[in-house]
């Protein structure tokens, strides 16, 4: 979809951020997740669920 087409530039935007932590709920999707996941791995992303805490 029209969404999915932003995904990369997306990403990009975030390395050039360099977050500590990227919280992504499901409104994400399934594609930009695995988009996040392999460009920051399981140390910078945070997928949230109900009842998840996240700490700073």
């Amino acid at each position: 979809g029209t969404n999915e087409r932003i995904i990369p530039e997306t990403v990009a935007a975030l390395r050039d951020l360099d977050p500590d932590v990227i919280a992504a709920g499901h409104c994400t999707g399934w594609r930009a997740m695995a988009a996040l996941t392999n460009a920051f791995g399981d140390a910078k992303l945070a997928p949230l669920s109900v009842g998840k805490r996240l700490r700073f």
